[in-house]
């Protein structure tokens, strides 16, 4: 297998990277967050990240309330 052709996808996103997954802006995910209308985010030492899976299920479920 050649490592410069291999793309590796992270199981973790933050904010940005959901962002870009929604098509939407980072303070929108923050804001969806807060209002407990998405997966739950981990906390990383001082960072917050989603499980990447999670936000591609909750997508693909349509989006709905998720706490």
């Amino acid at each position: 297998m050649d490592s410069r052709t291999t793309e590796t996808v992270p199981m973790l996103a933050d904010v940005r990277a959901v962002a870009g997954l929604l098509g939407c802006s980072a303070n929108h995910v923050r804001r969806l967050s807060d209002a407990g209308r998405m997966p739950k985010p981990l906390r990383v030492g001082g960072l917050v990240k989603w499980r990447r899976s999670d936000v591609l299920d909750w997508i693909a479920n349509g989006c709905p309330r998720a706490r």
